[in-house]
């Protein structure tokens, strides 16, 4: 889980200490669960900003709408929680499998070939062995290179290296970029899952 760290203020910029917060899932009155303060212990939900004003906990992937009150003053912010870990495992497990699928459609193709199959089939055998290595290629772009921001992206990776950051929009999931120069040129948004 991404552990979130914020700073509870007044309209002075004065910290908020001891004010109570509360997370909701987005859009409702329901409190999130399973929470998690800084070193990984249960969190409940209320709980209170230290003597800085500290907000600190961790949630699950996904958005949150979190109200911190005290005294007279009330306000909400919009957080979204994304564990880029869990997303890296399930990507580097993607690029796993179309590896292997691509090994197999050359396998087929090269088969096809000997075998000296109808020209169609063959003409079949090496578009599957192309898209496989096309999906291949593309799952191996991801595996490992997410990173927080485009700056983060452009500092960690060579010219003409691809790297991702997760996207702001509720609706995305990542966006592609290839280091080009001193620039990340945007290549491709993919969309938020479930």
């Amino acid at each position: 889980m991404e552990l979130k760290t914020l700073f509870a203020q007044d309209l002075s910029g004065n910290a908020l200490r001891m004010a109570t917060c509360r997370l909701y899932h987005q859009g409702t009155d329901t409190l999130v669960s399973g929470l998690q303060d800084s070193t990984g212990a249960a969190l409940g939900n209320p709980w209170t900003t230290d003597a800085r004003g500290l907000v600190q906990f961790a949630a699950p992937n996904g958005l949150y709408d979190l109200r911190v009150t005290f005294g007279a003053r009330d306000y909400s912010v919009r957080v979204q929680c994304l564990d880029v870990a869990e997303q890296i495992a399930a990507i580097q497990a993607d690029a796993s499998r179309a590896e292997v699928a691509r090994d197999e459609a050359i396998a087929s193709a090269e088969s096809a070939t000997d075998s000296k199959n109808s020209s169609i089939e063959s003409a079949d055998a090496a578009t599957l062995a192309k898209v496989a290595a096309e999906a291949a290629r593309d799952a191996a772009r991801f595996s490992g290179q997410i990173y927080p921001d485009t700056a983060a992206g452009l500092a960690a990776t060579a010219d003409g290296d691809y790297f991702s950051v997760p996207s702001a929009e509720s609706d995305e999931y990542l966006i592609l970029y290839q280091h080009s120069g001193a620039l990340a040129v945007e290549q491709k948004r993919y969309p938020a899952t479930g």
